[in-house]
């Protein structure tokens, strides 16, 4: 089939950036990886801690927030704001807005490209796909696709994009290595909604809606862009690929079970109402499920196929995206110090672990440190009236995080306590 050569659009110059940072207290809680769902009617992105299946932060992230995208690392959420006309970026270790990209029209759904060097943004009002650099969020380009388009999924080794187009009931492929060119247009039946690739690269997955034969999922060989079935699952509306390669399809007020082997429906879970988002936890053990009008998102366990939580969200829903996350290493510890005789006495909360287990702290005060499991930690071979700049890290499996606030703190000054450079008595 000759190739659709898209006009593209300049990319837009001078993007202006509002970096901001922020120190977050610590908590005592250990923490699960993190869910990222953007709640659009209270304008806010909901952080769920997946552990204890419990929202733990809400995160301003301008007017009508729908896609979002977790970057491969974990450390880093993009969220398309359709109202706002932006797309922000969200530090995952200290759950602040890091960057604000002002966009020519409504996002939706986006993408980031497994290397994690770009984001690929639905424009469903210009019917278009903006691909944005991650480090610089800045639009590189822009790709014309189909009418309306609303999620877009990479094959593993980001050499295909699968673009789902509501209103042009079609799939766009972009060769993302032959300098982002339209190859094809595939026809859907339906307004396509969500899409997926599976791990192997050889299948992708549109979900849509429409009347009578219009709705369901549609199965695509990516070797050759042809439909390989269309399978009958109600009004679709978003899919996941899980590890072991069983489709997740939300339609109506439920999510479906697809077996790739087959392609038919193994079973069908009640989850709550007008069910849209679904993304998996990256061992494929639990399935979350957000649904619009019910306000909650519905965790499935998928060896036993049901729910097992009901999470209330703020308001309606839509979380058009991969909006789970990987464990990530451990925030920063919140410091304080007290002097002791030729030694600093460090005393820190334990922080969200990101999912894995803290395995020590290492506290360091000038050039001495000294590695424990818990709070307090004790530097000692210091002179007395000597004053030191102390901080402390957590390490899990993942990593070492943040380091801690600095205190200055002095050895030998008996019964002080030192809290960000403040004595208290």
């Amino acid at each position: 089939m000759k190739p659709i050569h898209a006009h593209r659009r300049p990319a837009r110059a001078g993007i202006a950036l509002c970096w901001s940072f922020a120190l977050v207290p610590a908590t005592l809680a250990i923490a699960g990886p993190y869910a990222y769902v953007p709640v659009a009617s209270s304008y806010t992105v909901s952080v769920i801690d997946t552990a204890t299946n419990a929202v733990i932060d809400g995160i301003p992230a301008g007017e009508g927030p729908i896609g979002v995208a977790v970057s491969p690392d974990g450390l880093l959420i993009y969220v398309a704001s359709q109202n706002a006309h932006s797309m922000i970026a969200i530090d995952a270790l200290t759950d602040t807005v890091i960057g604000t990209l002002a966009l020519a029209s409504d996002p939706f759904g986006l993408a980031v490209t497994p290397d994690g060097s770009q984001i690929y943004v639905a424009l469903s009002g210009i019917d278009a796909i903006a691909v944005v650099d991650a480090q610089s969020l800045t639009v590189l380009d822009t790709i014309e696709v189909g009418m309306t388009p609303r999620a877009v999924a990479f094959t593993p080794d980001g050499g295909k994009a699968y673009v789902a187009n509501q209103n042009g009931a079609s799939v766009s492929v972009i060769d993302t290595q032959d300098d982002n060119t339209v190859i094809r247009h595939v026809p859907a039946g339906g307004f396509a909604l969500g899409a997926a690739v599976n791990p192997a690269g050889d299948r992708a997955y549109v979900a849509t809606s429409g009347a009578g034969s219009g709705s369901g999922l549609v199965v695509i060989d990516t070797a050759t862009d042809a439909i390989v079935t269309t399978i009958t699952v109600g009004e679709a509306r978003g899919v996941a690929v899980a590890p072991d390669g069983r489709v997740y399809v939300s339609h109506d007020d439920s999510v479906s079970i697809v077996d790739p082997a087959t392609n038919t429906v193994a079973t069908t879970v009640p989850t709550g109402q007008t069910a849209y988002g679904v993304s998996l936890s990256r061992d494929g053990a639990r399935a979350y499920v957000v649904n619009t009008n019910g306000a909650s998102v519905s965790v499935v366990d998928t060896a036993s196929a049901a729910v097992i939580s009901t999470i209330p969200l703020a308001g309606g829903a839509f979380s058009l995206g991969n909006f789970v996350g990987p464990p990530i290493m451990p925030r920063a510890p919140v410091l304080a110090a007290s002097g002791r005789q030729q030694a600093i006495r460090l005393t820190f909360d334990a922080p969200r672990d990101g999912g894995s287990a803290i395995l020590d702290y290492t506290a360091t005060c000038g050039t001495a440190s000294v590695t424990g499991t818990a709070s307090p930690l004790t530097i000692g071979g210091l002179s007395n009236g000597v004053t030191h700049a102390c901080s402390v890290v957590a390490r899990n499996a993942i990593g070492t995080g943040p380091a801690s606030n600095v205190v200055q703190a002095t050895a030998g000054v008996a019964d002080a306590i030192f809290i960000d450079g403040f004595d208290a008595p």
